[in-house]
């Protein structure tokens, strides 16, 4: 699907070391996503879908590193297409490259996308890799956001029947009678009709 214009927000949190009670529970995942949003608006450039991913170390962490992929399916669409723009399909990394190093820290990056093309259907998916010693990849996660879905919430307007016929009091000219109907989720408002 390609965008006119397509903007990409990337928001990194760091917490670091001692006292981050969050990494040392146990049973807390290695990978989370959360705070998804899905913002729907009538102005393409309000439209917009975030997630939160949330990163902790396995065990011989050197590098923590993310890639944000999205997916959009046109409406009625059978396939997906990966979104292209900004770092997206891109791995990415702490700004602070020995975050992952120490058992307890976590990775907080929020991803927002927006300007959206609609009507069409959105989902991140996120891919999480550690790497160790001599950059080798000791794991690997992916986890999918809901879908968020845009419709076209603009109006459609559509002629829907053109008649002609003759004009009574004047012959020489014709009554066009059209039949508009707006298709879309919104008001139009006043119009104009060329002929």
């Amino acid at each position: 699907m390609s965008m006119k214009r397509l903007f990409i927000t990337c928001v990194a949190v760091s917490l670091i070391g001692a006292g981050t009670a969050l990494a040392t529970s146990a049973g807390v995942p290695r990978v989370r996503l959360r705070h998804f949003v899905c913002r729907r608006a009538l102005d393409p450039a309000e439209r917009a879908v975030s997630v939160t991913a949330v990163m902790r170390p396995v065990k011989g962490t050197e590098k923590l590193a993310l890639r944000f992929e999205l997916l959009s399916r046109a409406t009625g669409g059978r396939s997906a297409a990966a979104v292209n723009g900004g770092d997206l399909n891109s791995w990415i990394s702490p700004a602070n490259p020995t975050l992952g190093q120490r058992s307890r820290d976590v990775w907080i990056l929020n991803k927002q996308v927006v300007d959206l093309m609609a009507p069409a259907a959105y989902r991140f998916r996120v891919m999480f890799r550690w790497s160790g010693a001599h950059n080798r990849v000791l794991a690997t996660a992916e986890r999918d956001t809901p879908t968020c879905a845009q419709p076209e919430l603009r109006p459609d307007l559509s002629v829907q029947s053109i008649s002609v016929s003759p004009n009574p009091t004047q012959p020489m000219l014709s009554l066009y009678v059209a039949t508009i109907r707006n298709l879309g989720l919104s008001a139009a408002g006043p119009f104009t009709v060329l002929y």
